[in-house]
C-alpha cells in the first residue's frame, strides 16, 4: 500500500523546537504544562482545507482507470461512496 504521510514524533524533534512549539501551545490552550510525548506532527499531501475535491479527484482517476471513462456525476459518485447509512 502506498502512502506519501509522514508521521513525526514531537517528542523527537529539537529541544529548541519543543520549547517553542510547547510555549505556542501553553498560551494558546491557555495552561501551565503541556505533555507532547504522545504527540505527533502529521504531514499528508491531501488538500485538508478542501478534502473533498482532493477525494473526488482520486475517485474520477480512479474510474476512468476502470471503467475507461469518466463518470458523469462525480459528486454523485463521491456522495454514495461517502454515504455512512
Amino acid at each position: 500500500m502506498f502512502s506519501d504521510t509522514e508521521k513525526i514524533s514531537l517528542s523527537s524533534i529539537s529541544p529548541a523546537s519543543i520549547k517553542k512549539i510547547t510555549e505556542a501551545l501553553k498560551a494558546e490552550f491557555e495552561v501551565d504544562d503541556i505533555d507532547i510525548s504522545n504527540i505527533y506532527y502529521i504531514f499528508t499531501s491531501m488538500n485538508l482545507n478542501e478534502p473533498t475535491n482532493d477525494i473526488i479527484g482520486k475517485i474520477v482517476t480512479s474510474f476512468v482507470k476502470i471503467k475507461g471513462c469518466e463518470p458523469k456525476k462525480p459528486n454523485a459518485l463521491q456522495n454514495s461512496l461517502m454515504r455512512r447509512d
